[in-house]
Protein backbone atom coordinates (compact mmCIF):
# COMPACT_ATOMS: atom_id res chain seq x y z
CA UNK A 1 0.00 0.00 0.00
CA UNK A 2 2.82 2.36 0.85
CA UNK A 3 4.45 1.72 -2.50
CA UNK A 4 1.20 2.49 -4.36
CA UNK A 5 0.70 5.68 -2.34
CA UNK A 6 4.26 6.75 -3.11
CA UNK A 7 3.77 6.17 -6.83
CA UNK A 8 0.50 8.12 -6.77
CA UNK A 9 2.18 11.10 -5.10
CA UNK A 10 4.58 11.21 -8.03
CA UNK A 11 2.04 10.69 -10.82
CA UNK A 12 -0.98 12.75 -9.73
CA UNK A 13 0.68 16.21 -9.79
CA UNK A 14 1.97 15.57 -13.31
CA UNK A 15 -1.50 14.47 -14.44
CA UNK A 16 -3.15 17.66 -13.19
CA UNK A 17 -0.36 19.74 -14.69
CA UNK A 18 -1.06 18.18 -18.08
CA UNK A 19 -4.77 18.95 -17.75
CA UNK A 20 -4.03 22.61 -17.01
CA UNK A 21 -1.59 22.78 -19.91
CA UNK A 22 -4.15 21.26 -22.27
CA UNK A 23 -6.84 23.73 -21.19
CA UNK A 24 -4.48 26.63 -21.81
CA UNK A 25 -3.68 25.36 -25.32
CA UNK A 26 -7.39 24.98 -26.16
CA UNK A 27 -8.05 28.49 -24.80
CA UNK A 28 -5.31 29.90 -27.05
CA UNK A 29 -6.72 28.06 -30.07
CA UNK A 30 -10.25 29.33 -29.37
CA UNK A 31 -8.89 32.87 -29.10
CA UNK A 32 -7.05 32.50 -32.42
CA UNK A 33 -10.21 31.20 -34.14
CA UNK A 34 -12.26 34.15 -32.85
CA UNK A 35 -9.58 36.63 -33.92
CA UNK A 36 -9.57 35.09 -37.39
CA UNK A 37 -13.37 35.36 -37.56
CA UNK A 38 -13.20 39.03 -36.49
CA UNK A 39 -10.63 39.71 -39.24
CA UNK A 40 -12.78 37.98 -41.86
CA UNK A 41 -15.84 39.92 -40.70
CA UNK A 42 -13.89 43.17 -41.04
CA UNK A 43 -12.67 42.16 -44.51
CA UNK A 44 -16.19 41.39 -45.71
CA UNK A 45 -18.18 44.10 -43.91
CA UNK A 46 -15.65 46.94 -43.76
CA UNK A 47 -16.16 47.33 -40.01
CA UNK A 48 -15.75 45.30 -36.85
CA UNK A 49 -18.71 43.46 -35.29
CA UNK A 50 -20.74 45.16 -32.55
CA UNK A 51 -20.86 41.97 -30.45
CA UNK A 52 -19.45 38.47 -30.55
CA UNK A 53 -22.97 37.26 -31.35
CA UNK A 54 -22.75 39.12 -34.68
CA UNK A 55 -20.06 36.63 -35.69
CA UNK A 56 -22.48 33.79 -35.00
CA UNK A 57 -25.50 35.42 -36.64
CA UNK A 58 -23.55 36.11 -39.85
CA UNK A 59 -22.04 32.58 -39.82
CA UNK A 60 -18.41 33.50 -39.20
CA UNK A 61 -18.58 31.19 -36.17
CA UNK A 62 -20.99 28.36 -35.40
CA UNK A 63 -21.06 29.45 -31.77
CA UNK A 64 -18.98 31.44 -29.33
CA UNK A 65 -16.36 28.96 -28.07
CA UNK A 66 -16.33 27.87 -24.45
CA UNK A 67 -13.30 29.00 -22.49
CA UNK A 68 -11.99 25.69 -21.08
CA UNK A 69 -10.36 27.42 -18.10
CA UNK A 70 -13.49 29.21 -16.82
CA UNK A 71 -16.01 26.82 -18.46
CA UNK A 72 -18.04 29.78 -19.80
CA UNK A 73 -18.57 31.55 -23.11
CA UNK A 74 -17.55 34.87 -21.56
CA UNK A 75 -14.68 36.69 -23.22
CA UNK A 76 -13.45 40.25 -22.74
CA UNK A 77 -13.79 42.25 -25.93
CA UNK A 78 -11.44 45.03 -26.94
CA UNK A 79 -12.91 47.97 -28.88
CA UNK A 80 -11.14 49.47 -31.90
CA UNK A 81 -9.64 52.95 -31.62
CA UNK A 82 -12.34 54.37 -33.90
CA UNK A 83 -15.67 53.66 -32.20
CA UNK A 84 -17.48 54.19 -35.52
CA UNK A 85 -15.84 51.01 -36.86
CA UNK A 86 -17.75 48.63 -34.55
CA UNK A 87 -17.14 47.42 -31.02
CA UNK A 88 -15.14 44.18 -31.15
CA UNK A 89 -11.56 44.55 -32.38
CA UNK A 90 -10.03 41.75 -30.32
CA UNK A 91 -10.90 39.22 -27.61
CA UNK A 92 -9.04 38.05 -24.56
CA UNK A 93 -9.94 35.38 -22.02
CA UNK A 94 -11.22 36.25 -18.57
CA UNK A 95 -8.60 35.57 -15.94
CA UNK A 96 -10.03 33.39 -13.17
CA UNK A 97 -9.60 34.50 -9.57
CA UNK A 98 -8.92 38.13 -10.50
CA UNK A 99 -11.10 40.51 -8.45
CA UNK A 100 -13.30 43.03 -10.29
CA UNK A 101 -12.81 41.29 -13.65
CA UNK A 102 -15.67 41.84 -16.11
CA UNK A 103 -17.59 38.64 -16.81
CA UNK A 104 -19.84 39.36 -19.79
CA UNK A 105 -18.86 38.83 -23.42
CA UNK A 106 -19.78 42.37 -24.43
CA UNK A 107 -17.66 44.24 -21.87
CA UNK A 108 -15.37 46.79 -23.45
CA UNK A 109 -11.83 47.68 -22.48
CA UNK A 110 -9.63 50.39 -23.91
CA UNK A 111 -7.62 49.41 -26.98
CA UNK A 112 -3.94 48.86 -26.61
CA UNK A 113 -1.72 51.81 -27.62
Amino acid sequence: MVLIALLLTLAVPRYFGLIDSGQTKVQQQNQAVMRDAIDKYYGDQGRYPDTLNDLVMKHYLREIPVDPVTQTRNWITVAPRDSGQGAVYDVTPIKPNVPNMPITPTDQVSPAP
